[in-house]
C-alpha cells in the first residue's frame, strides 16, 4: 500500500503545476477537521482481525498561493474497536496535488492492549482521500495503511471534513 501512496504523490506533483490547478482556488479552509469513519482489517503473526473504528485529524493548510498552498501539517489519531483496542497519535503531514484529493502522510505511536499489558510502537500511517463539498462538508471516500515492526492495519471508509 505505501508503494501505491508513493507512486500517487509522483504522479500527482505534476499536476499540481498543470495550467489547470494554477488557476485552480482548493476550497478547503486553512485549517479541517477531519473524521473518517471506517471498517479495519489488523494483522500480526498470529491473526487477522476486522473490526470498526475512527480516524481524525486537524490540518492547517501550510499557505493559500505559491509554492506551499498544496501542502498542509497538523496532528491525527485513531481508534479501532477490535478485541484488543488499538489506537494511535501521530503528525500528520498533508499534501493536495489536484483538486480535493489528499494524501496523508503520519508518522507516529500506534497502542495496544494485550493480555492486560499496553504495548506501543512506531507506526507510519499513509492516507489517500477525495472530497466533495456538499452543504460546507467535505466527504468522501477514504483509504489508510499502518505498519509497524509487528502489525499492520489498512482500512477503507467515509471521511467528513468540516
Amino acid at each position: 500500500m505505501k508503494y501505491v501512496v508513493i507512486l500517487i504523490v509522483l504522479i500527482g506533483a505534476p499536476l499540481s503545476f498543470g495550467e489547470e490547478n494554477l488557476n485552480h482556488q482548493s476550497h478547503m479552509a486553512p485549517y479541517e477537521f477531519g473524521l473518517s469513519l471506517e471498517s479495519f482489517t489488523l494483522k500480526d503473526e498470529h491473526h487477522t482481525e476486522t473490526a470498526p473504528g475512527v480516524h481524525f485529524h486537524l490540518i492547517k493548510k501550510l499557505d493559500n498561493s505559491g509554492f506551499f498552498k498544496d501542502f498542509g501539517i497538523g496532528l491525527g489519531g485513531e481508534f479501532i474497536f477490535s478485541d484488543e483496542v488499538h489506537y494511535g497519535a501521530m503528525v500528520s503531514l498533508a499534501y493536495y496535488p489536484w483538486r480535493e484529493l489528499a494524501i496523508i502522510v503520519s508518522p507516529g505511536y500506534e497502542f495496544a492492549k494485550h493480555d492486560g499489558n499496553t504495548e506501543n510502537a512506531f507506526a507510519m500511517h499513509y492516507e489517500l482521500s477525495y472530497a466533495f463539498e456538499i452543504n460546507g462538508i467535505h466527504m468522501g471516500p477514504v483509504v489508510s495503511f499502518s505498519e509497524t515492526d509487528h502489525s499492520e492495519h489498512y482500512s477503507f471508509g467515509w471521511h467528513f471534513g468540516f
